[in-house]
């Protein structure tokens, strides 16, 4: 962001398209400074298991060269691994809240067309 802040001069269209991954203050200092003289768009893209956590089996995590597989029915890796992704979806929105920068959301189990059609009508206020 700090690239596209020193390229971007004024009335740029920036979209910002990521999981935002260790978003927090300094991110949303930069989007703001962005947004104060260009539109900005941000792009979450994140995966389905976030919104619907399975209550059996099995899931692989990973995180970057590293993976390890979970036992999902077991009550301490279910609860506190939902609670994870789900209240990073919201902090995420609530970052962007703050900062106004319109969110659209794009999961990585749809179609992306689909979704990127829904979101610009809910952006617009006008579904198709």
């Amino acid at each position: 962001m700090r690239h596209c802040l020193a390229s971007a001069g004024h009335d740029h269209l920036i979209c910002i398209i990521s999981d935002f991954a260790g978003a927090g203050d300094q991110t949303l200092q930069l989007l703001r400074q962005l947004s104060a003289h260009n539109d900005v768009i941000a792009m979450q893209v994140y995966d389905p298991i976030a919104l619907q956590f399975p209550d059996k089996g099995r899931i692989t995590i990973t995180q970057g060269s590293v993976q390890r597989e979970l036992q999902v029915d077991k009550r301490q890796v279910h609860g506190p691994l939902g609670d994870f992704l789900s209240g990073r979806l919201r902090e995420v929105a609530e970052l962007l809240r703050r900062s106004r920068v319109p969110l659209m959301m794009f999961s990585t189990g749809e179609d992306v067309l689909g979704q990127l059609r829904l979101e610009l009508g809910r952006l617009t206020g006008s579904a198709r």
